[in-house]
């Protein structure tokens, strides 16, 4: 009976100090997580030696202390490996989450999700321990390592335990070439250029809203061409301009005549906009006239170039009045 009655309830904490192990790794998961973010602050990202062991250990550690908070139940090599592995699992799950937000899969992200997933793993881990007798619960022997100058539980003493090591340390080498690939080459988003047409208001804002569509023969009026470079990559761009009779019937447009008006060149750096002010000049009189820009990228622009061979275009409704 006296035993039954000095054997705490599950779930009581006897007012022993925190697990020293879980301290530690919610601690060094925070720091990390903390300098991700003073570093994503100025526009940098967390350093890989920083990173990769947070990444590759701490999740999985905290959850194999919460399965495992009896001293005995698996030996020293074992919650290594089971630690790596468990974090093997997590953090991709996490990324993959994390892909259908805002954020992406960028090592900032999964750094602090991954210390979010650490800070609860390690709250529920300690709660287990407690829910044991202190004699029977996990502790790390680090005075005992410290005393005898050598850290005995880690070493591999049988063959089952040197293969887990082997597998350990293929599992790290993975996991550090993943995660170095992932923050050296972030995933990139589509890629794509664009032209559109802009002018300018009573405030000297630029705007895509009220666009000049009734001339008088011989009047020129301003057009802002915008074009906007996510190549990944500085690109070379020709715009041809060009005026077209055109006949709609069955929903189909047909060009009965083209005219060249003009065309420029831009050149612009990755993730660059460039707008340029140009002056338009219809020749064609009626209501059936379409002016188009042609965007050509690297200069590929064919001897006859129309909106079918034309990477990108934008148009514009116009009306030129058959006055004398």
């Amino acid at each position: 009976m006296a035993d039954d009655e000095s054997r705490e309830s599950p779930g009581v904490r006897d007012g022993s100090p925190l697990p020293v192990d879980l301290v530690a790794v919610a601690a060094v998961t925070v720091f990390v997580a903390a300098v991700g973010l003073v570093l994503r602050y100025y526009d940098a990202t967390v350093p890989l030696p920083l990173a990769v062991p947070m990444l590759l250990f701490a999740p999985g550690y905290v959850v194999a202390a919460g399965l495992f908070p009896e001293r005995g139940e698996i030996g020293g090599i074992e919650r290594v490996v089971l630690s790596v592995g468990l974090s093997l699992a997590i953090v991709p799950l996490l990324g993959l989450g994390l892909s259908a937000t805002p954020w992406g899969i960028h090592l900032v992200p999964i750094v602090l999700v991954a210390t979010a997933v650490t800070l609860l793993g390690a709250a529920v881990a300690a709660i287990r321990r407690w829910s044991f007798p202190e004699g029977e619960r996990f502790r790390v022997p680090y005075r005992e390592w410290f005393g005898s100058g050598k850290i005995g539980a880690l070493r591999p003493d049988t063959r089952g335990e040197t293969v887990l090591t082997v597998l350990l340390v293929v599992s790290v080498l993975l996991v550090v070439g993943t995660v170095g690939y992932v923050a050296v080459v972030p995933p990139q988003d589509e890629s794509y250029s664009a032209i559109y047409l802009l002018t300018e208001d009573g405030d000297g804002e630029q705007v895509a809203d009220d666009y000049p569509i009734e001339f008088e023969r011989g009047e020129e009026r301003e057009v802002i061409v915008g074009i906007d470079n996510h190549e990944h990559r500085t690109t070379n761009y020709t715009v041809v301009v060009a005026e077209q009779d055109v006949a709609v019937s069955d929903g189909e447009t047909v060009v009965d005549e083209q005219r060249e008006l003009g065309r420029f060149d831009a050149r612009l750096e990755h993730d660059e906009t460039r707008n340029r002010s140009v002056e338009l000049e219809p020749t064609m009189t009626g209501s059936d006239v379409r002016v188009v820009w042609l965007l050509y990228l690297d200069g590929d622009v064919p001897d006859d170039p129309s909106v079918q061979t034309a990477d990108y275009y934008v148009s514009l409704w116009v009306e030129l009045a058959d006055g004398d």
